[in-house]
């Protein structure tokens, strides 16, 4: 078993919240956020609708969930200085609770090898954005560009390789002198893109209109798919279910404030989320265009479609992917650290060697999802194709089921004392308390049925 020397540490509370953050923001604060205000907020219907009533949805999801899950998460690693594995085996009293933990870790390792594929396309995208090609693109020719991407198995087989040859040289410099250092690099430059993109867009004609749609309390469209929508988009968002946050929380020196750090953490999520939807909506209703599809592909064919409309269009659709990537690696570190610091705990392997050995595996198990959109897209099991069958058990099973024994663990089995020495035994504590052991479970349980009930 490795040592705390070995293992590493996060310098400060900052390196801790900006690496967390980088994991919990991804691609999905950037299109599955906005698209679902869209949506919910009656983005295809009559005018004088708004999404105000998902984003509260939203923020109740966050504070009766995410964080109650997330400080759950942040616990268990800073109480045991374990990975998932190690900290449910040091912290369960002879319980047989690990097996979570290798939930934990087995769905980190799946998960990164389809999410580095997806990653992959924000890396062709910045290359055609910094080329010119989304200078006078039509509907028609994004959707071809994109299509005819997705069918080169060795542009596909590539961009895998070259974003997992990044991630893999982060995560072996080490807790401190690699996550920790690219996070306060990448983070800072995703959040002041952001930014930026912000200002442009509030500048447009549709600026005021688009905050006025985002905020609006309108309960036109509300039902219980929208408290469900909000649900699944804070648990899944805010990286929970899978081992990263109990992974970063090892890594957390006693002397940080896990309740300062778990409700930052969220804060910035959050905000990314909606300051994306505020450039998006801000360019829709000023140049008077539709959100059409549901999926990640919107990302690579509506986004340059948007941009393209845009003073400087060529320029701030390089900012824009750049920052897609960003959120795209600062993910992909998150996840591959959560299964070399396993195989560093628990079987003492040197930082280097796990992250070849398992970097390597994980890329081999990547390239089934990266050709499933060409040489093997007729392969398919039970109706999927490998990518679609891997994110299905992820999205869907492994990351609820994670975040759902989690919560339980906490709630009810963790000895009081590893809680009330982070927490306190004040108010907070009682109300994290009562959260973690009832009100999150259920909602993650809701959250399954739902699930179930779409499939």
């Amino acid at each position: 078993m490795a040592t705390g020397h070995e293992r590493g540490s996060f310098g400060g509370a900052l390196g801790f919240i900006l690496a967390a953050a980088g994991s919990a923001v991804g691609l999905g604060n950037l299109w599955k956020f906005p698209y679902l205000c869209y949506r919910t907020g009656g983005g295809t219907g009559p005018e004088g609708t708004g999404a105000g009533a998902f984003v509260l949805s939203y923020i109740a999801a966050v504070l009766l969930l995410g964080i109650p899950v997330m400080l759950a998460e942040i616990i268990l690693g800073r109480r045991s200085r374990q990975g998932p594995v190690g900290a449910f085996k040091t912290l369960a009293q002879g319980k047989r609770w690990h097996w979570v933990g290798a939930l934990g870790v087995t769905t980190g390792f799946v998960l990164l090898s389809y999410y580095c594929v997806v990653a992959g396309w924000t890396g062709e995208y910045l290359v055609q954005a910094a080329s010119g090609t989304f200078g006078s693109i039509t509907p028609e020719g994004a959707n071809t560009l994109f299509s005819t991407f997705l069918a080169n198995p060795g542009k596909q087989v590539g961009w895998l390789v070259v974003v997992m040859g990044v991630t893999m040289l982060i995560v072996a410099g080490g807790v401190s002198a690699g996550i920790e250092r690219m996070s306060k690099i990448m983070m800072p430059a995703l959040l002041l893109m952001m930014l930026g993109l912000l200002v442009l867009a509030l500048t447009l004609p549709g600026g005021g209109q688009a905050l006025a749609y985002l905020f609006r309390p309108d309960f036109t469209n509300f039902g219980m798919s929208t408290v469900l929508d909000a649900m699944g988009q804070a648990f899944f968002s805010l990286s929970l279910g899978m081992g990263a946050i109990i992974t970063y929380g090892s890594y957390v020196e006693k002397r940080e404030l896990v309740i300062t750090s778990a409700f930052s953490i969220a804060i910035i999520d959050t905000l990314v989320a909606l300051m994306a939807s505020v450039v998006i909506f801000s360019i829709l209703f000023s140049f008077n265009t539709t959100m059409e599809g549901s999926g990640i592909s919107n990302i690579f064919t509506a986004i340059p479609i948007l941009f393209a409309k845009l003073p400087g269009g060529s320029f701030t659709v390089v900012v824009f992917y750049v920052l897609v990537v960003l959120a795209a690696i600062t993910s992909t570190i998150s996840l591959l650290e959560v299964v070399v610091s396993h195989f560093i705990d628990r079987l003492g392997w040197h930082r280097r060697k796990a992250v070849l050995l398992l970097g390597g595996a994980i890329t081999l198990l990547g390239i089934p999802s990266a050709l499933s959109f060409n040489v093997l897209a007729d392969y398919t099991l039970f109706g999927k194709t490998f990518f679609d069958l891997a994110d299905y058990l992820c999205a869907n099973w492994a990351l609820p089921l994670g975040g759902l024994f989690t919560a339980l663990f906490a709630g009810w089995f963790l000895a009081r004392h590893h809680k009330t020495e982070e927490l306190g035994s004040g108010p907070f504590f009682r109300y994290w308390q009562f959260t973690v052991r009832f009100v999150s479970p259920l909602l993650i349980v809701g959250i399954m049925v739902w699930i179930l009930l779409a499939a």
